[in-house]
């Protein structure tokens, strides 16, 4: 199976000109001929980027992501952004369930709405799961309890996307899940979704950084990253694509 890295700018860079830079430049890391080609290459940035991040990776490796989606096809919903337009900008997937969103209110039942709404559009899912610390203070049973719940959402669905195991205690804070951890956590989470479709990629994100990268992608149960603030400076996300 490949490795699939996702770098997810979140609410960054601050003008398009900066995105365009930021993609072109991550362009250039995976298209050097020394470039693994068994990894695929994610950016996800702010939906107002998208169609000139589009324009620029047109044609090359790196593929498109949207950060969130509607989970309706039209209609009244000022703000929100629908699959089709999301697939219309070359999106080929899509962040369903970011604990930023889930912090917001996002409740499973939405999470469940938006992940139909992206596979039937044709796209892939990338399903984020994951324990805040309150929950992993209680142990690792605890956690393993919680992230389960948070699957029950992909139940009597043809699942063919990606889940992202990320701890909310571990993203931006510096105080990522070690390896091991990671690993227990995914092959769990390997093990409640093999009923539904097989292979399903399972990736890690948790403040990853360049340092940190190879010893989560050494780990054969683990088959990527979620890459967040590490994918803002093209240096930083270019070397963690290539310890891949």
């Amino acid at each position: 199976m490949k490795k699939i890295i996702v770098g997810n700018w979140k609410m960054n860079p601050p003008s398009v000109e900066e995105a365009v830079s930021l993609a072109r430049a991550v362009a250039e890391h995976v298209k050097h001929p020394m470039f693994n080609k068994n990894v695929e290459v994610v950016l996800a940035p702010p939906f107002i980027f998208l169609y000139k991040v589009y324009e620029t990776l047109y044609g090359g490796k790196v593929k498109l992501a949207g950060q969130d989606v509607f989970w309706e096809k039209a209609g009244a919903y000022t703000g929100e952004v629908s699959p089709a337009q999301l697939k219309n900008l070359g999106a080929a997937y899509v962040i369903v369930g970011h604990s930023e969103r889930r912090a917001l209110g996002e409740t499973d039942e939405i999470v469940g709405r938006k992940l139909t709404a992206v596979l039937e559009a044709g796209m892939t899912p990338i399903l984020c799961v994951g324990e805040p610390a309150d929950v992993r203070e209680r142990g690792m049973e605890a956690a393993k309890e919680f992230v389960g719940k948070q699957l029950e959402v992909i139940e009597h669905k043809v699942f063919e996307g990606i889940i992202a195991y990320e701890p909310v205690w571990a993203i931006g804070t510096g105080n990522n899940a070690t390896p091991g951890d990671a690993a227990e956590m995914i092959t769990l989470i390997k093990s409640l979704v093999t009923s539904y479709r097989l292979p399903i990629p399972v990736l890690y994100g948790g403040s990853v950084t360049s340092g940190n990268a190879g010893d989560f992608l050494n780990r054969e149960e683990i088959d990527g990253l979620l890459v967040g603030g590490g994918s803002l400076n093209a240096e930083e996300f270019g070397e963690i694509c290539r310890g891949a």
